[in-house]
Formats: C-alpha cells, structure tokens, sequence
C-alpha cells in the first residue's frame, strides 16, 4: 500500500512474549519435517528470490539504499513480481494450473486454493528448529497464524504489525480544511452536517483555482469496496470485517451488502447524487483521474481510507496548498453512533507471506523470513541506516536526521530512493510505539512524530477543535473490545465452498449493480435497490451466510 510517512497507520500495545506450546503444533498433508540446512541462517551467499505481492503496483528495482544494506547483511535480493494488468482471480489459477510459483508469495483471498493446490511451505518444523526471532516477536500470538482447525499448519507469517493502538486516524469523510475554516471551525459529528457545510462552500466557491469545486467524488471505479462498501458500515459504527457482516454475540455472519441498514447508506448517496454534490464521475473515473482531482486541491469530501489517496496529499503540500489538506472529524451516520476509526478489531494472522514449495531454497528464504523478525531487522526497515538516515543522540535516543525527515515531508520520491518504511509491509513487522532492548520504538512512528508532521493549517485546525492529533477527538482505542476472531475478512475459506467459489462472482455482480442504485432517480430507488438484492440469489447467498458463519465461530473455538 502506498502511504506518505506522516500519514501511517500508528500503534502501541505491549507485547506478550511467551509462546504457547502448542502454538506450532501440526504439520500439513501428513508431510514430514524436512531436513533442515547445517548452514548459519544470514550466510552472505548471494541469492535472488523472487516475490509476487498481490498488493504492490510500483516497480521496485532494489537498489535504495535500504535494498542494498538488507543485501549487504543477509545476501538476499527480492525481484518483486506485481499483477500488473490483471488479478489474482487470474494470475492465481495460471499459477496453480501450470505449477510455476514464484519463492515468495503474498496473497489474500486464493490463499485457500494454494493450500489445497499444496503450492505452500508449511513452515511449522523450521519454526520449531530454528524459528527463535520469530517466536520472539509473535509470541502468544503465533497461533493465530495457523491456518483453521482441520489443518494447523502455518503456511503465512501474518502481515499485520504486532501491537496496534491506533494514533492516526483513517477518517471515512474527511473534510477539507478550507471548508471547516470559511464556516468558524464548527463541531460538526454527523455526515448530514458534513454535506450542508460543503454544499454552501461549493455554492459560495464555485471553482477552485479555476477548476470546478467538487463537494464529494468517490474512488468507486478501483476501491468500490471501501468507497461503497466500507463507507456504510463505517457510517453505522461497525468495525470492518471487510464485505462480512458478523453479530458480536452470536457469531452469525451475513454478506454485509444485504443488512437491512445498508440500503439507507445507498439512498442517502443517491440523494447526494441527484442533487449534484456527488461527483458524477465516480464510477467511471481511474485512480489517476481521482488522484489528480484530490491533488488539484478542489475535492471538499471523499469517502474512503486514508492510504487511498495519500500520495495526493503529497503533491498539495509540494505545491503549498496546505488548507486542502483534509481534517479527520468523528463522523458517522447520527449522533447516537460513535465514531470507532481508532478502534483495534485484534490481530489476525490470517494473510501474510508464504514460501512456494517452487522456492529454490526454502532453508534460505525461512532464513530471511526468521531474519526479518530480528531487532537488527526491524530498525533497518523502519529508520533506515545509522549514519545515513538516523543516529543516537546524547541520550541515547533513536532520530531522524532533520535534512532526512524534510525529504520524507515534502519529496514523495524520497522513499524510492532510500527505502525507508518501504519493506515493512507485508513482511513481519512490530507494532508502532513498541520499544526495542535500546529502549527506542522499532518504528518512526510517535505521537511527537505525528505532531512536528503536521502543516501549519492542520496545526491550526487541530488548535480550533482543542486538539493535539485527530486521534484526540475520536474516542480511544480502549473503548472498543476486540474481535475473538480477528477480522472477519482474513478467516479462511476452504477452496471448494460454496462461500469461496461464488465469492468473486457476486463481488463481481454488486460492482456492476450497486452503483446503478445510486445514480438512478429518486423515485426509482426502491424499485432499484430491489432488484440488486434480489440479484444476489442467483449466487447462493444463503448458503454462502451459512458456510460463513460456521468458519468463524469454528475460529473463535480454534483461538481459544
């Protein structure tokens, strides 16, 4: 995911180190350990793995500076492989069809097909053998990265950073600055309120910088799932089990796009639309388009993540528009709904990255993997250097060069060049504000930090609303509980369900259809909005809801 520096996601929460017995039992398809190398993990034997990452879409060429120390301390090199042009709903099968994998893999969703294609490494009996770093840094928690009850293997050290308190908010309906500004700074909490401030801003302004003023556009083209999907369970206070709906008590799952509350998310869109204060490009307009838009300054709302449009953020500050940058209220549907973008839904396992049975040495790549859990590791990705992009002042403290940190402000090539906090995800990683034996975070990330990178107009906003960082006017992260699931979007699903195989169908159907409820008419919403749920039928929904249900409260007993 592409993120500017000051706009990670930040955490803390301490870590429990002890390691469960049984947290590495299992091992897959009654294979048996392999024979382990005598070699000493980090010889400095040159080798290539290559690396296809679902996520990734910059090439990466590893020569930054961080690339080439990683190579310097371990001999590793990464050759990333990126779908470029297609997805995994593509690239996975060929891959599996021909059986040519690459060294590493990181996916999400065809994790279950690999495992049933029996592609992965089950890296149980190297965790056993010589996995020190990383039971160190997973602990307690390195159950949750066995795969479901019937198979406990570990295939994937989770993605997700260990430890998560959330410092930086990913508002939902972030509002410009410059709007909340012309108004005197109102405390606004409902989204209502939102669209009347940037109705009269956008009547009063008409154009921004010559360009007509945009009061909301939506991503809904490329990231229709967070633009569409979790705008509305954000709005309704849910936490985000991704396209999953689950009932914290009982554990029942359904498909969240037919809850009930999800169709007045969608009226309330289609008014927007009809009244012209939805960006009737929305659906049609490419990442591109809505990246410029956003860096154009004259986009007052939007409705998604953060990460989203980060690198756009960016160019406002290049280009000193500072007052466009967006101010991340708590805004949610109504004012009995409280705003949970800080709330911690608990770390998932799930996801992350495997080794292919393919990889050309396996006792190597386990090596790095074990590696990358190490201290030595950990501060390298997040900081850098010593000596080049921090040092140890007289008390001992971890900083960041100052020349370094006003690259990482203000040059969003800077990370290309140096690869700083660029081989974080989805590699193991620890959490923001958890500290290293030096007594100094593994991460950049503090709330000090979040502070010396915020621009003089958000400063100013922030003041206005008697604040120091946005987390501060949402409620903490120690007010909601956590998930004895995790999240629901990284359970996994066996590859011959009924719930995995018509998945990406009916994803593929509410793209097209969903959208056709919001730009309608007013007068034909309903009727609309009808025939979209009842079109999810026709992908055995129900069944879908059942099989579903069953794997996560078979989870909740698996993690007990």
């Amino acid at each position: 995911m592409k993120k500017v520096n000051r706009l990670l996601s930040l955490t803390a929460l301490a870590l429990a180190t002890a390691m469960l017995a049984g947290a590495c039992g299992g091992v897959s398809r009654g294979t048996t350990a392999p024979a382990l190398s005598t070699s000493a993990p980090g010889e400095l034997k040159p080798v290539t793995f290559k690396f296809y990452q679902e996520d990734g879409k910059e090439d990466d060429p590893w020569t930054n500076e961080v690339a080439l120390e990683i190579t310097r301390l371990t001999g590793v090199t990464i050759d990333f492989d990126y779908p470029v042009g297609d997805t995994n709903s593509t690239r996975i099968p060929l891959m599996i069809s021909s059986g040519d994998y690459p060294d590493y893999i990181y996916v999400s969703h065809p994790l279950s097909a690999l495992v049933e294609a029996e592609a992965l490494v089950d890296m149980t009996p190297y965790i056993e053998a010589r996995g020190d770093h990383i039971k160190r840094m997973y602990g307690e928690l390195l159950v949750r990265c066995r795969y479901m009850p019937e198979d406990p293997s570990i295939y994937v050290l989770g993605s997700g950073a260990i430890g998560r308190q959330s410092w930086s908010i990913q508002s939902r309906y972030p509002v410009q600055i410059a709007v909340l500004k012309e108004f005197g700074w109102p405390d606004i909490k409902t989204r209502d309120e939102v669209v009347d401030l940037i109705s009269q801003y956008a009547a009063k302004y008409p154009e921004i910088d010559g360009m007509k003023t945009i009061p909301l556009s939506l991503n809904a083209k490329e990231y229709w799932r967070i633009d569409l999907g979790n705008s509305a369970n954000f709005h309704l206070g849910w936490p985000d089990h991704g396209e999953w709906y689950v009932d914290e008590t009982s554990f029942e799952a359904m498909l969240k796009f037919m809850h009930p509350e999800f169709r007045e998310h969608y009226r309330w869109l289609n008014g927007l639309y009809n009244n012209g204060l939805l960006d009737p490009d929305s659906f049609t307009q490419s990442n591109d388009d809505f990246l410029a838009k956003i860096a154009s300054g004259r986009v007052l709302s939007v409705l998604t993540s953060t990460w989203v449009y980060a690198s756009a953020l960016g160019t406002l500050v290049e280009d000193g528009k500072n007052e466009r940058l967006y101010a991340h209220l708590p805004i949610t549907k109504s004012t009995d709904i409280r705003s949970n973008s800080t709330a911690n839904i608990g770390w998932s396992g799930g996801w992350g990255v495997s080794i292919t049975k393919k990889c050309k040495d396996i006792d190597r790549a386990f090596d790095f993997l074990n590696w990358c859990c190490t201290d030595e590791a950990q501060i390298l990705k997040n900081w850098g250097i010593e000596g080049v992009h921090y040092e140890y002042d007289s008390t001992g403290t971890r900083v960041t060069f100052p020349e370094v940190k006003e690259k990482m402000m203000n040059d969003t090539n800077y990370f290309r060049i140096a690869g700083v906090n660029r081989y974080t995800y989805p590699w193991p990683q620890q959490g923001n504000g958890l500290k290293d034996p030096t007594g100094n975070t593994y991460t950049t990330a503090t709330i000090e930090g979040i502070m010396d990178g915020y621009t003089d107009a958000e400063r100013e906003a922030l003041a206005a609303y008697g604040a120091n960082i946005w987390a501060d006017l949402h409620p903490p992260t120690s007010a909601f509980p956590q998930s004895p699931f995790g999240a629901a979007w990284q359970v996994a699903i066996p590859a011959d369900s009924v719930a995995y195989i018509a998945f990406n169908q009916l994803m593929d159907y509410i793209a097209m259809a969903l959208p056709k409820t919001v730009i309608c008419g007013v007068n034909d919403f309903d009727a609309e909005y009808d025939k979209y749920i009842q079109g999810m039928y026709q992908y055995e929904v129900d069944k879908m809801n059942e099989e579903f249900t069953e794997l996560v409260k078979a989870k909740v007993e698996f993690w007990k």
